[in-house]
This record gives structure tokens, sequence and C-alpha cells, in this order.
């Protein structure tokens, strides 16, 4: 289940949160503590978890939870086969809306709808707006004798059926809608041991982390063993980590460490530690679930902060709501739609924002991203930005926490043409990266060579010595365009027309080559020594895709080829292993 949109009425400081338009990846609610983040994403949970009751009734405190969700294909099975048992079919359709009631003193919620979502079709002039057909609506009602139940369900065909009682089929539908949805709450507490019991799931404040990882320990081994290497990797100083059982059949989580003889129970490490075990437990122990994180950045230091952010990004089975105010899940390049919260009156508002400069000014600080880097990788462009860490990560070089951190710089200028200009700028990248934190932090300028000769390259060496490495070819796309078999598949992959073999990509981008007088692909008069070398590789990759009826796009189709490249011959592209990995690894 994807949840599409939310509204949130009367719970808390919310009081009408409006309709939010929740990402497929990720959506953020940034802003100062006490504005009604947490309220928002802890009454989804809440909510969907109450205690089942048939009526609670409309009124100005009442609360409703109102929910988009795309249903998938296994999922509507399900449903549709609660549904059948009680004589009674649904549409074939998959996106639906839900609404709650839930009564917050006594914490019971209350079914009130199920509705099918009917989307315009695009260029139909029938129905411009989305409609919601009824499915089944709760009218029950209350009097003297109680509650009367009543469920009206609509059919395909024929007339509604109505149900003077609880349908059998709305407990597995209430609860195949609350198993989508892990909470994390803020208020995480791990005791140092408890009984080694099997648990199915982690409580939502973390109290029951020793039994479910010496469950997973024992029974699921493989999802142990990565949540452990992970762990390790984020927390380099560990050397392992162990659910110990004593003789009153207690267990504990500890940790073993560098230079330490003996294991220290997780209980008393830093609250660090807890927390990001606690979320990879989740991450990597259940499947297709939407996370409920209250402020993921707590207790952390920035790299295990940032760190946790890759992993979160990788794990695209899951779909998260945040809840912060750290400037570094704020600037996170997820696919991501951002709330700012804030209070006026007592009364959270929620106001979804395109940049997080506004997210930023409102909390107080300024974006220095990469004053957290142990390392800062300049690179030229969004093309560089997009496919190195896909290369380096292919050569065992990943990207995690902040080791290190790419910064494309908008194509190159003048910085890397005239003497004066190459030290200004020199002179600046120290100034800035050496004076943001207390130790120099190391650069890297990547650069094509365009048509720089041994001369100019020769004067870039003197002036940035080792903190510049150049392209032996021209650019970066000079690297692919001898990869005839992945470029004909990311040409196929993008047109519905008959495929092309690599044959045709190799004997088309060889007459382009052979065009050495055609200033489109050779700007220069310089002598043409190597095609491969002094082409201009984008050119070609464009004239390709037109003739094929496709207009490039270096960034998607860069990707798709890289992708292709480190599958099928990586070694087409260890030079940039080969370039990069001292300043990587050093």
């Amino acid at each position: 289940m994807k949840l599409a949109s939310m509204k949130l009425s009367n719970y808390k400081s919310v009081k009408e949160s409006g309709v939010i338009k929740i990402n497929e990846q990720a959506t953020i609610f940034a802003g100062k503590n006490n504005t009604g983040k947490t309220s928002l994403i802890e009454a989804i949970y809440k909510i969907t978890n109450g205690s089942f009751i048939d009526f609670i009734p409309e009124g100005p405190e009442t609360t409703e939870l109102d929910m988009k969700v795309d249903f998938s294909v296994e999922e509507f099975s399900s449903i549709q086969s609660f549904f059948r048992e009680s004589g009674c079919t649904l549409y074939n359709h998959y996106k639906f809306r839900i609404l709650y009631r839930y009564n917050q003193i006594l914490n019971l919620t209350c079914f009130m709808s199920l509705q099918m979502v009917v989307e315009p079709t695009p260029g139909s002039m029938s129905s411009p707006d989305t409609h919601y057909v009824d499915l089944l609506v709760n009218q029950s009602t209350q009097s003297s004798k109680g509650t009367n139940p009543v469920y009206v369900v609509s059919h395909i065909n024929g007339p509604d059926t109505d149900f003077r009682q609880t349908p059998n089929f709305l407990t597995p539908l209430m609860t195949l809608i609350k198993e989508n949805f892990v909470f994390i709450s803020g208020n995480r507490y791990v005791p140092n041991s408890e009984k080694a019991i099997l648990q199915r799931d982690l409580s939502i404040n973390g109290e029951n982390l020793n039994s479910y990882l010496f469950t997973l320990h024992n029974n699921d081994e493989t999802v142990y063993n990565t949540i452990i290497n992970i762990f390790k990797t984020i927390f380099d100083d560990v050397t392992s980590v162990n659910t110990p059982i004593n003789f009153d059949q207690n267990t504990n989580i500890s940790l073993s460490f560098q230079g330490v003889n003996k294991p220290i129970q997780l209980f008393n490490c830093g609250s660090g530690f807890t927390h990001v075990l606690l979320l990879l437990c989740v991450l990597y122990s259940q499947e297709n679930r939407i996370i409920l994180f209250d402020e993921p950045h707590v207790y952390l230091h920035p790299s295990a902060e940032k760190a946790i952010y890759d992993l979160i990004n990788e794990t695209d089975n899951h779909q998260y709501l945040l809840t912060t105010h750290s400037p570094i899940l704020i600037n996170y390049p997820f696919k991501k739609n951002l709330y700012l919260v804030n209070k006026m009156d007592g009364i959270s508002n929620f106001t979804q924002l395109d940049t997080v400069r506004e997210v930023l000014n409102d909390i107080g600080v300024s974006n220095s991203d990469f004053a957290l880097s142990e390392k800062v990788l300049f690179v030229e462009g969004p093309t560089e930005e997009a496919v190195i860490p896909m290369i380096l990560n292919h050569f065992g070089m990943k990207q995690i926490g902040y080791n290190y951190r790419i910064l494309k710089m908008g194509g190159t200028g003048k910085e890397f043409s005239k003497k004066s200009a190459m030290q200004n700028h020199k002179d600046k990248l120290d100034l800035i990266l050496n004076g943001i934190t207390e130790s120099p932090i190391p650069y890297l300028i990547l650069i094509d060579r365009d048509e720089k000769d041994e001369g100019r390259i020769e004067q870039l060496k003197e002036k940035y010595g080792n903190n510049i490495q150049v392209l032996e070819r021209r650019e970066f796309e000079n690297y692919l365009i001898d990869c005839y078999e992945e470029i004909a598949k990311v040409i196929n992959a993008n047109r519905n027309e008959n495929l092309i073999t690599s044959e045709e990509v190799e004997q088309f981008i060889t007459n382009l080559l052979n065009q050495t007088d055609n200033s489109v692909f050779y700007p220069s008069n310089n002598p043409i020594q190597s095609t491969l070398k002094q082409v201009i590789g984008s050119s070609i990759l464009e004239s390709l895709f037109h003739e094929f009826g496709l207009s490039y796009n270096k960034i998607m189709h860069g990707k798709e080829l890289v992708s292709y490249i480190l599958k099928n011959q990586p070694n087409k592209l260890e030079t940039f292993k080969n370039l990069l990995e001292d300043f990587i690894q050093g």
C-alpha cells in the first residue's frame, strides 16, 4: 500500500491540516519544536491502530482522518476476497479513499467509508475532475438502547447490500491497512535486558529491541547479518554485535569495540547506537511499509545522520513520512515533498514548499552541508554528479555517511583557463574548505579535457597540485560512445518502434566520428589524433538519439547507460576508479 494523500482534522493542535500530498518516497514535515508535526504522524498510527467501534458521532471535536491510498494487486485481491466471503463483489480497482473517525480520550476508531477514486482520463472531457464512488458506507446510529450498526455495500451490478451488524470483512480490511504503517516514536527507550521471547514486531518506542534482534539472530540470520554489517559500516569502531542469553532466559544486545576487551551492553552505549539499530531493524526486517518516523536525527552525529538518509534513499520498497528540524534531512536529495509546519494561536499550519531555503530560514540555520564532509569531490555538472556515485559504488567506494560529498560546479570556464583566475579560484577553495571546520577538508576537482593542450594541463597541475584530475578524453560522454550494445538497449527501452541492433549503433557512430571536418563534432582546428578522445561525445549521442526519434537527456539517459555498462563491461569506466580511488580511500 502507498499513501497518496491525507487530511487530518481535530487532533491536538491540528484543527484542519488541509490536503497533504504524500511523495512516493519521502515526505518531510519540518519546523521548530512543538508545532504539530509529530501530532500528524502520531495520529495516522493511533487512528489506524485504535480499538474498533461501530459508531462515533460527528462533531466539532471528533477527530477524522481522510486518506487516499494505492493498494498493490495482492492487497486488492485480499480485500476482494474479504468482501466476497460476505456475498459482495468489488470493482476491479486499486485507488481508494478511506475515512476514519477517532475518539482520542478512549482510543476508539470507527471505519466510516471506503470509496473508489476515479481519476480523469487524459484528454477526456466527460469527467474532468476526480470523483469518488461509494463502496462501503457506515450509516450506524446511536439510540438509548445502544449502537445500531448499519453498513451499506455497493455492488458492480444490482442493488446495494445492507448489513445490520458489523460485516465480517471489516476487521481483516482494517487489519490490512493497520499493518502497512510502522511508527517510530520520538520517545525511544531500550531496557538493559528483557525476556528472550519471539517478537513479530517492534514496539513504537523500541522497548522490545533486545528480544526483537534476538529473534532475528536466531530465526532470520540473513536479515540479521545485513543489519549488523551496515551498523558496523556506520560505526566503524564496532567489531561485533551479539544477543547473549543468561540463565534467567534474559537477553540483551552487546557491542564489541576495537581496543576494548569486554563487550558493552547497548543500554550503556550512546543513544545514537540504539537509534540507528532500531531504524536498521525496520528497514531490513520488513517490506513495503509506510514508515512514520519522528525526528530521525535525534542523538546522531551528523555523519551517522547522513548515513541513515543514504540507507533510506537506497531502500525504495518503503515509503517515509519524517518529522524534523534538521537542516541535513531538509536538504537531503530525496525524491520528496516538503512541508513547513508552524503554529499560530495554538493551531498547526502545514505549507508545502518548493525550496529548502524557506525551511532553513524558518528554523534559524544556514546551509553548510559540505562543512560536515570528510572530503569533497567537485565535478563539472549535473551529469557527473548523478553518475560518478554509481561508478564509485560499483568499484567498492560506496558513499555512506559524510565520508565524501560530490558537488557540481555547473561547468568550468575561466577558472581553469587564465593563470590569474586559476590561482584566485584555488585560493577561494582553500579559504572556504580550510576555514569552515577545525580541520581542513580535502578536495579534488575532476574536469573535462575539452580543448586543453598539454601545456594548459601542466599549468593546472602547477596551480592545483594533487587537487585536480583532468579526463583523458574530451568529456564524460566520450567514455560512453563506444559502448554500442548498451546504447542500443537504452534507445530500445525509450522508443516503441522496431528494435535497433548494436551493429547499427556502431555503424552510425563510426560514420559520425569520421566526419572530422564537421565543426559540430570537432570545433577546433587542432589535428585529429584520436577521434574517441577529441570528438564532442555528447553531440555524437545527441545526433544518434535524434536519428532514432529521441532527444538525448544527459542525466536520465546517462544514468541508464552507466547502469548497463557497469553491469556488462565495467572496465569501460575503470578510468574513473583509477582517477579517484586514491582520493576517496586515502
